[in-house]
């Protein structure tokens, strides 16, 4: 959130509300109540350059505790929610951070090399749940909204400086090319 939010302040807004206007809002509207994890809301862009329109944000954590391997299953109904809102809004390219944590900033290098290789088995796996249960609820002839999917990784977890230990970015290669029909 940090970086989408340095990301919007660099250039203006023209055709939709400001980022921390939008935030304000979303706010507003519930209530009072926070967030909770698996929860999930959108905000819409004109000023991220490309063809970035809107950023879905999924509450991961409430920012205590340690980070675990495991993925949630709050976790995994608010990515089933956002693909199927992705879906029916056509939206046809999501980017989605392959740790589903915000690990940006000073608490990137913090989470050891073997749970982040766990953490993104887990949540390829989450994610591969989300999506065959979207496609089961797909009518026989109606073509899926999401066409492409982006996993995006720190770039201090892109390499491993162990060499008896594969990547992660190896071991998500493998793990999509045994688990999906990649062309």
């Amino acid at each position: 959130l940090r970086e989408l939010a340095l990301r919007c302040s660099r250039s203006t807004e023209l055709h939709f509300p400001a980022f921390f206007d939008q935030l304000k809002t979303i706010s507003d509207a519930s209530s009072g109540q926070n967030l909770q994890v698996g929860d999930f809301f959108c905000t819409r862009h004109s000023n991220l350059g490309g063809s970035v329109q809107a950023a879905f944000h999924l509450v991961t954590s409430g920012g205590e505790g340690p980070v675990k391997d495991e993925v949630p299953p709050l976790i995994h109904r608010g990515l089933l929610q956002i693909l199927r809102s992705c879906h029916e809004t056509r939206v046809e390219e999501v980017t989605l951070p392959l740790l589903l944590l915000d690990v940006s900033g000073a608490s990137e290098s913090s989470l050891p090399y073997s749970q982040v290789q766990r953490r993104s088995e887990n949540v390829l796996r989450a994610l591969k749940g989300a999506l065959t249960d979207l496609a089961d609820e797909l009518l026989p002839s109606e073509p899926p909204g999401l066409q492409v999917l982006n996993l995006v990784l720190p770039g201090s977890y892109a390499q491993n400086n162990n060499s008896n230990m594969p990547s992660v970015v190896e071991t998500t290669k493998l793990f999509i090319q045994n688990s999906f029909q990649c062309v």
